[in-house]
């Protein structure tokens, strides 16, 4: 029974992986303005991981990994506590003063015996209420706009220290449910995307951990216009974690990362994704690249404080980021705080994320 059950883990982490061969072709990039759609798809989960500067990919510990690391999930439960829940509900975007505009993630994964880790997500987003106006610009009643994503994961460990996993999820967006003329299509669009990662402990040196992930591997989305469809906002992580300081109540763990969101417009083509990995280093793109520093102080496994830096260079977005969380028996809470570091205006400015968590 056990090389059964074996089997059909290796099988199934080999077909979600498989699925990303027939999408890769359909991502693009482009060298220089970016021209994605769902955006929403970016927005980072967890108020631990926002406390610490957006760091994730090789920090996560909950089952937000889904989001920053699916190989991560592989080293998250125990045969004594196989599931944890998180969930997280931010305002988003606080500057624009529009209290509509909110965005909520949950996730669950649960350990199975013999076969491995499966996960659950959802996202949503929910952009509000607007006017909507028709061709001439008549008004023409109203419209609620949203997106959201459910998922399913897969992770396993292919050794002590290695760790690899993969998310594929369905994308629905829905800017309006009516066209401006009786002719005109609505604006509701749909995709499909895998998320796939790895994360490898004690990485040359003791307690050093890597990790990395692609994200949001799939086809164009459409909203009325297939000529007009916009790629996945497919995202590149890589980062490094180590505990500078460990004793029995007292340690703090510091980590670093970097992103790369690798699907563009262009004009004149495109490249599909297995070529677009590599090309998009080329014309300057190393100064696209997004850095994130975090840092978290615990206590006895009880309190912790989190501090970090999220800085954008080619956006001009520079985010000076707290948080702080508490764990008593199964539950954990958590929260972070965002404020602006630059002078220019950041509607991420003021945004406070809450979560909270459940082992069991």
């Amino acid at each position: 029974m056990f090389k059964i059950v074996n089997s059909c883990k290796y099988f199934v982490l080999l077909l979600v992986f498989s699925l990303a061969v027939p999408l890769l072709p359909s991502a693009q990039i482009a060298a220089q303005t970016s021209e994605a759609g769902v955006l929403f798809l970016l927005i980072p989960p967890g108020a631990r991981h926002n406390g610490m500067g957006e760091t994730g990919v090789s920090t996560a510990n909950d089952a937000n990994a889904i989001y920053w690391n699916p190989g991560a999930v592989s080293f998250l439960t125990t045969p004594e506590q196989p599931r944890n829940v998180q969930f997280m509900h931010v305002n988003w975007l606080p500057q624009f003063n529009l209290n509509d505009i909110f965005y909520d993630y949950g996730s669950i994964i649960w350990n199975i015996e013999n076969f491995g880790i499966v996960g659950f997500n959802f996202t949503f987003l929910n952009l509000g209420e607007q006017i909507a106006t028709d061709a001439l610009g008549n008004e023409n009643g109203r419209i609620t706009s949203y997106d959201i994503a459910v998922g399913g994961t897969y992770a396993m460990k292919l050794s002590p220290d290695l760790g690899v996993g993969g998310n594929l999820k369905f994308i629905y967006s829905k800017l309006s449910d009516k066209g401006s003329t009786a002719e005109t299509e609505k604006g509701i669009g749909s995709s499909v995307a895998i998320d796939v990662g790895v994360m490898k402990k004690n990485f040359f040196i003791s307690d050093l951990t890597f990790g990395a992930s692609l994200a949001n591997i799939g086809p164009e989305i459409a909203y009325a216009d297939e000529k007009q469809a916009d790629p996945l906002p497919t995202n590149m992580r890589i980062g490094l974690s180590y505990p500078v300081f460990k004793s029995e109540y007292n340690n703090v763990l510091v980590a670093y990362e970097i992103n790369r969101q690798i699907v563009r417009g262009r004009r004149n083509g495109a490249d599909p994704l297995y070529k677009a990995v590599f090309t998009t280093w080329v014309d300057n793109g190393w100064h696209r690249l997004g850095h994130n520093f975090g840092t978290e102080y615990t206590y006895s496994d009880f309190l912790a404080l989190r501090s970090g830096m999220s800085l954008d260079f080619a956006g001009k977005l520079y985010d000076l980021n707290f948080g702080a969380g508490i764990k008593y028996s199964l539950f954990r809470i958590d929260f972070a705080y965002t404020t602006n570091l630059g002078s220019s205006f950041n509607p991420r400015d003021g945004s406070q994320f809450y979560s909270i968590g459940l082992t069991f």
